[in-house]
């Protein structure tokens, strides 16, 4: 809101939230801008009516769906962090000099590393998503939300 030139802080937010504040027409336009839901959708007057439902649904797969385009960012940037440790770790394993000690044991500095690029959970989590992806139903439901299908390809990662 402040982007849009209003006077927007948390404190604001709250009251209006708590029906302390009214709203300006501006406002609500700016907002309904910001949340892609038309203004009316924004005017709770019955909060069980089949419409404010459907719009907190909206709502809810749409953060969801951001939540995930967040995961994958992160899925994909650990994925380029293993592949990493992996290049790297094919260099120092020719010349080991570094030991550790454990549990009465001297292992190589190498083979500790060398778990972390043996962790199977980055490539388990694009093979589910893949899955899901491959759903029509789940492109449908990207699509709706105003999402690009493709956006979300684990086919795409790095």
């Amino acid at each position: 809101m402040q982007r849009m030139g209003f006077d927007f802080h948390q404190p604001t937010v709250y009251k209006i939230e708590k029906g302390i504040r009214k709203v300006t027409v501006g406002e609500a336009v700016a907002l309904a801008e910001i949340v892609q839901e038309p203004v009316d959708s924004l005017v709770n007057r019955t909060p069980d009516s089949p419409e404010s439902l459907a719009n907190e649904v909206r709502r809810a797969a749409r953060d969801l769906v951001e939540t995930f385009d967040s995961m994958l960012g992160s899925v994909q940037f650990a994925h380029v962090q293993q592949m990493t440790l992996q290049a790297r770790l094919d260099d120092y394993a020719k010349s080991p000099t570094a030991f550790v000690e454990w549990q009465g044991e001297t292992v190589p500095m190498h083979d500790v590393w060398a778990v972390l690029t043996e962790f199977q959970g980055v490539s388990a989590y694009r093979a589910l998503w893949s899955e899901l992806m491959a759903d029509r139903r789940m492109q449908a439901i990207l699509a709706a939300l105003g999402y690009d299908p493709d956006h979300f390809n684990p086919e795409n990662f790095v």
